[in-house]
Formats: C-alpha cells, sequence, structure tokens
C-alpha cells in the first residue's frame, strides 16, 4: 500500500513511480487482480496539499534468480 498526500494530478506520477522504479527493485512480483485507490478523507473539505490516497497493488514476494558464473 502507497499513500499519497496531495492533489489528484499526482496520481499518475504515483503509479509510474511505483509500477516503473519501485515494483522493478523491490523483490516482488504483481499477482492476479488490479490496483485500486481508497480516498481516505473529502477534497471538497481541506486544503489540496492535505488530501490523503491509498494506493493498493497486488504483489506477491518475487522469487530473485542469482546466475552463478563458473
Amino acid at each position: 500500500m502507497f499513500t499519497l498526500k496531495g492533489s489528484y494530478d499526482r496520481l499518475l506520477d504515483m503509479y509510474y513511480n511505483i509500477y516503473m522504479i519501485w515494483l522493478p527493485q523491490s523483490g516482488y512480483k504483481l499477482r492476479g487482480g488490479g490496483s485500486f485507490e481508497k480516498y481516505l478523507n473529502n477534497p471538497g473539505h481541506m486544503k489540496e496539499e492535505n488530501i490523503l490516497t491509498e494506493i493498493y497493488v497486488p504483489v506477491s514476494k518475487g522469487n530473485r534468480t542469482i546466475k552463478l558464473t563458473e
């Protein structure tokens, strides 16, 4: 689970960072199902910089293979 604090306009950048940067380096792999967002507060009742969104990405522990050379 990842948390974005701020404008919804930053969601695309957050997804890019999750899938293109964090995931390949994490040791995790995607599993079945889609990602989803949970909106924790109402943007109509607070400043844009205080909006909170949780992003859930279905992952499982990946198996890293280490190739040894002779």
